[in-house]
C-alpha cells in the first residue's frame, strides 16, 4: 500500500527552502543514526523519486529501457526548447504525511522529536544547462537542474539536504556531484558524480561514478523494501547514446558497468536500438530492440509500438498498443509474448506512459500545466490494460491495470480538476483515490492534494510565470500600434505591415512558426495543436505581441 500511494505522489514534483536545527547541537548515538537512515531516509528518497522523478537510489543500479534511461540528469529532468520568455511551472513546496505512509518517525529517540509526523521537501536554485547538440528550430535544448533539494520536519528542523554541485570551470555539458547532509550536518554522504559530454562522433557519453554513501543508502532501501541488494551496486556506469543515428532513423544506446578497482574495463550490461518513424507525429518511436547481459546470460526483447487516432463528434481518442516480445537467441527466430499493453486516451499526453506510476505522473503534469497556462483544465481519460494473449486486438480483450479520469470544474475564483485514479490487480479494483489540483485564478498558485477517502497523503504547491509573460506581452502590444493583429478561428490576421517578420511561440517556449508578412495578410494556424500561443510581429523596430487561443 505504501508503494501505491507514493506512486500517486509521483505526480507532485516537490519543493521549498528548509529551516535548520537550533545552534544547540544534539549528539546522536550510532543506534539513533542507523534508525534514522533505516526508517526516514528511505522514505525521503522514495518521495524524491516518485514526486520529482529523480531516482537518486536507482542510479546505483541503472536500467536501459529507453533512449535516455540510466542517465540521471536527463531522465530526471524535462528537456525544453530555450526561448526569451519560456513558460515555467516550478514546484514551490510539498508536505508529505509520514504517518499516513506508515512511517513512525516518532519512535526514534531525539530524531523523532525533530521530525514530527510530516516532512516538507523543496527544490532550490534551479540552474539551466544548455545542450547545444540538440536544437528545436533555432533554439537549443536546455535542462533545469536543482542545486539543492531540502527536507524539513514538522518542527521546522532540517532533516536532509541533497546538494547538486557543479565543479567550477568544467567544460562538460553537465558535470555534477551529488551529496546528502542530514540532521543539520550530523550525518553526511557522498552519493555520486555524473558527467555528460559529446564525443567526436557527436554521441552523448554519460559517466556515473557511484560513491560509497549511495551504496550504503541503496542497501538500506533494499532492506526497507524487503529485497536483496543487487550485485550491480558495486560498479560505476557509462552510458552512450548514438545521436548520429538520427540521420538513419536508428538511435543506438549502450549501458556499461565499470567494476570497482578495475580501471578502464567496460562490461556491457545492455544495448538498445530505438527505431524512429518521423512521419508518425503522434508516436515517432515504432520499435525498441533491447539486449540484456546478466549472470553470464544474454536476453533479447523487442518492443513494437503502434499508435492510432480515432475522431468522433464527441472526442478524439488515441490508442497505443505496445507488444513486448522475448527471444531465445540473437537470430530472433523464436518468440514469446511477455505482455501486450493497451493505452487508450482522449487525445495525447506530452509523454506516453506505459506503467500506472508513469500514467499518474503524466496526467497530473498535464493538468498542472493546463491550469498554469489556461487557468482551466480539460476533461480527459486514460486507461492501461495488459494481456499475454497475442491474439488480443482491443483493450476489452485485456485485464485493466489503471483507469484515470480528469473532471474539471470551477468554484468561485478557483479552477479545480479532480484526477480520479483506480488501480487493479488481477482484474479487480484494489484502490481508488483522487489527486485534486486547484488553481487560484488570480495568483496562478496551484495546489495539488493526494486524497484517499478522508486521508490526505500530501499537498504540493506550484507557481507559474505564465501570467507574467501574458501581462508583459499585452503591455508590449499596447505600445506598438502601427501594426494590427487580429486572431481568428483558424488564422491570425496581420494588418498595416509593410514587410514584417513574425514568430509564433507556444506557452512552453517553443517556436512553432515563423516567416514574413506584407500588407494585409492572414497567417494560417489550422495545423497548430489546440492551446494558447503568442505571436510577435517585428517591423522597423516596432514590435506587436498578441496572445491568441487556437
Amino acid at each position: 500500500m505504501r508503494k501505491l500511494f507514493t506512486s500517486v505522489m509521483a505526480a507532485l514534483c516537490m519543493a521549498a527552502p528548509l529551516s535548520t536545527l537550533s545552534a544547540q547541537q544534539t549528539q546522536l548515538t550510532e543506534a539513533q543514526k542507523e534508525a534514522f537512515k533505516k526508517e526516514v531516509l528511505p522514505v525521503v528518497f522514495e518521495q524524491i523519486k516518485e514526486q520529482a522523478g529523480i531516482d537518486i537510489l536507482g542510479w546505483a543500479n541503472p536500467q536501459l529501457s529507453n533512449t535516455f534511461a540510466g542517465i540521471p540528469v536527463l531522465e530526471s529532468s524535462s528537456l525544453r526548447a530555450a526561448a526569451t520568455d519560456p513558460m515555467t511551472v516550478h514546484p514551490d513546496s510539498v508536505v508529505v504525511s509520514l504517518t499516513s505512509l506508515g512511517v513512525d518517525a516518532a519512535s526514534i529517540p531525539v530524531v523523532g522529536a525533530m521530525i514530527g509526523n510530516e516532512v516538507t521537501i523543496t527544490f532550490e536554485g534551479y540552474e539551466t544547462k544548455t545542450l547545444p547538440i540538440f536544437t528545436v528550430g533555432s533554439h537549443p535544448i536546455t535542462v533545469d537542474l536543482p542545486q539543492t533539494i531540502n527536507v524539513k520536519g514538522e518542527t521546522g528542523a532540517s532533516v536532509a539536504s541533497v546538494n547538486f554541485e557543479s565543479p567550477e570551470g568544467s567544460t562538460k555539458l553537465i558535470d555534477v556531484n551529488v551529496s546528502v547532509s542530514a540532521l543539520n550536518g550530523m550525518m553526511n554522504f557522498d552519493l555520486l558524480g555524473c558527467t555528460l559530454e559529446q564525443n567526436e562522433a557527436t554521441d552523448l557519453v554519460a559517466n556515473v561514478d557511484i560513491k560509497d554513501g549511495l551504496r550504503d543508502l541503496a542497501s538500506l532501501i533494499a532492506g526497507f523494501a524487503g529485497s536483496s541488494v543487487p550485485a550491480t551496486i558495486n560498479s560505476d556506469y557509462q552510458i552512450t547514446v548514438g545521436l548520429s543515428g538520427l540521420a538513419t532513423g536508428t538511435i543506438p544506446a549502450t549501458l556499461y558497468a565499470i567494476p570497482e578497482n578495475i580501471t578502464g574495463t567496460l562490461v556491457p550490461v545492455g544495448n538498445a536500438v530505438v527505431h524512429l518513424n518521423m512521419l508518425n507525429t503522434m508516436m515517432p518511436v515504432e520499435q525498441i530492440d533491447v539486449t540484456g547481459y546478466k549472470d553470464n546470460a544474454v536476453t533479447y526483447s523487442v518492443l513494437y509500438l503502434d499508435m492510432t487516432k480515432t475522431e468522433s463528434s464527441a472526442s478524439t481518442v488515441s490508442s497505443l498498443v505496445v507488444d513486448n516480445w522475448k527471444y531465445g537467441s540473437e537470430a530472433k527466430t523464436d518468440s514469446t509474448l511477455t505482455n501486450k499493453t493497451f493505452i487508450t486516451m482522449t487525445d495525447n499526453t506530452p509523454s506516453i506512459p506505459t506503467t500506472p506510476e508513469a500514467a499518474v505522473k503524466s496526467v497530473v503534469n498535464r493538468v498542472v500545466t493546463q491550469l498554469a497556462e489556461d487557468g482551466e483544465a480539460t476533461w480527459y481519460e486514460l486507461s492501461i490494460a495488459q494481456t499475454g494473449n497475442k491474439d488480443a486486438t482491443t483493450a476489452e480483450d485485456a485485464t485493466p491495470v489503471v483507469d484515470i479520469t480528469v473532471s474539471p470544474y470551477t468554484a468561485g475564483t478557483e479552477a479545480i480538476a479532480d484526477v480520479d485514479i483506480t488501480t487493479y490487480k488481477d482484474g479487480e479494483a484494489t484502490a481508488t483515490y483522487t489527486v485534486r489540483a486547484t488553481a487560484d485564478l488570480t495568483s496562478k498558485v496551484i495546489t495539488v492534494d493526494v486524497i484517499n477517502g478522508e486521508t490526505t497523503y500530501g499537498t504540493a504547491y506550484f507557481t507559474s510565470n505564465a501570467a507574467d509573460i501574458i501581462t508583459a506581452n499585452e503591455e508590449i502590444a499596447e505600445e506598438a500600434a502601427a501594426i494590427r493583429i487580429i486572431p481568428t478561428d483558424n488564422g491570425v490576421r496581420v494588418l498595416n505591415a509593410e514587410r514584417a517578420d513574425y514568430q509564433i511561440v507556444s506557452m512552453t517556449g517553443s517556436t512553432v512558426a515563423r516567416g514574413v508578412v506584407s500588407g494585409d495578410e492572414t497567417i494560417s494556424t489550422a495545423n497548430l495543436p489546440k492551446g494558447i500561443y503568442v505571436i510577435a510581429v517585428d517591423q522597423n523596430g516596432d514590435r506587436e505581441v498578441v496572445k491568441f487561443v487556437r
